[in-house]
């Protein structure tokens, strides 16, 4: 994708990884905005363009609802209801186990998962109820106080105008509500956190000391306390107490394929990379040094 040219999408590839591209363009695009919408319908290729013909071209070149009108007439046709997602999601949060992963990558990562599980929560809010802007439902929903001051109002467009804060008003209460009545508490999230990091029996130890200096009993952890204190106790610097960046090192699977000594003295493995079949030479390693 360029500032101009939209990410493409064919229909075989995840709708949401598509979505995610979409709002990294719309982050680089110099387009206008009306014409957001029309440039997303012409990148589908292959065999999402049938999909072009559920798209109303008068919707898509509105530059306030235009994105909005792609993403909902679209994503049915790829992803199953709003239940199914959010279910999923939640399923996938109580499967982001560390296992062997790098303890700052796999944060990142279970912070993505938790982050994509609060979206599919607000999914789940349901609006229909609220009538539309100048019908005869918005008017009678009014309490006599909102009714006495819209009769009072001179104007069409005032009252226009009164009626569509009252709406987006209710609207931003309902949502900051249902965010309240998510199911996982921070609380609850932390001891997910602490659970999935795999920890070793040295390193629970260490944590849970490191929470009894502070005074915090588990019914008291927080989600940010618990992913402080991980970087603060496992992530080790680049070169030491000097420098603070986190050192990243990656980790691989090998295949042992003969062991032996080189001509220098050194024992260890002929081994070949599962990803990616490279073979070398690795020397015998301490454990302190994975």
């Amino acid at each position: 994708m360029t500032p101009k040219v939209p990410p493409q999408f064919d229909g075989q590839t995840s709708w949401f990884e598509y979505e995610d591209l979409i709002d990294d363009w719309l982050g680089i695009t110099t387009l206008d905005p009306d014409k957001h919408g029309p440039s997303l319908k012409n990148a589908f290729v292959g065999s999402a363009s049938f999909y072009k013909w559920m798209l109303d071209n008068t919707l898509l070149r509105d530059p306030d609802r235009g994105l909005a009108h792609f993403k909902d007439a679209l994503r049915p046709y790829f992803v199953k209801g709003v239940n199914h997602v959010f279910l999923w999601r939640f399923l996938q949060m109580f499967r982001t186990y560390r296992g062997q992963s790098e303890l700052v990558h796999w944060i990142g990562r279970f912070e993505i998962a938790q982050k994509r599980l609060l979206a599919s929560w607000s999914d789940l809010l349901d609006l229909s109820d609220i009538p539309e802007i100048g019908t005869q439902a918005f008017i009678a929903a009014l309490t006599d106080e909102q009714r006495l001051h819209h009769q009072q109002l001179q104007t069409d467009e005032e009252r226009l105008n009164y009626q569509t804060n009252l709406r987006e008003q209710t609207i931003t209460n309902r949502r900051a509500q249902h965010q309240l009545d998510f199911p996982l508490s921070d609380n609850l999230m932390s001891l997910i956190l602490l659970v999935q990091s795999d920890l070793n029996e040295q390193q629970r130890e260490r944590f849970v000391s490191s929470m009894n200096i502070r005074q915090i009993a588990t019914p008291q952890y927080t989600y940010l306390q618990v992913k402080q204190l991980f970087l603060e106790l496992f992530a080790l610097s680049r070169a030491g107490v000097a420098d603070p960046n986190i050192a990243h090192r990656k980790r691989s699977t090998f295949y042992i394929i003969e062991e032996g000594e080189t001509k220098e003295g050194e024992h260890g493995f002929w081994v070949i990379d599962e990803e990616t079949g490279e073979e070398g030479f690795t020397g015998l390693y301490t454990e302190n040094e994975f």
